[in-house]
């Protein structure tokens, strides 16, 4: 029987922020380009700025739904018509 290998931690990451990433971009709702994202010990911090609510959530509910990730930062700003929300 094969043992699964386990990637050191830093690839590991690397790996869940690019996940992560693609998926941002991918999406139709988010503008991934404005979005930063970070790993560390599967812990992700979701930094910049987003134009509504629901953009928030969907950025967040990528980032919870990648494998290896155990927490979720979110410190996106949400941008209104007024200024920052």
């Amino acid at each position: 029987m094969a043992q699964k290998l386990k990637l050191p931690q830093k690839l590991e990451d690397m790996g869940i922020t690019a996940h992560i990433k693609a998926h941002l971009l991918g999406h139709e709702l988010v503008d991934g380009f404005r979005i930063h994202v970070d790993t560390q010990a599967g812990i992700v911090s979701l930094t910049g700025d987003v134009q509504s609510v629901d953009e928030k959530e969907i950025a967040v509910q990528l980032a919870w739904n990648t494998p290896g990730v155990s927490r979720v930062h979110s410190n996106l700003r949400v941008l209104c018509d007024q200024g920052i929300a």
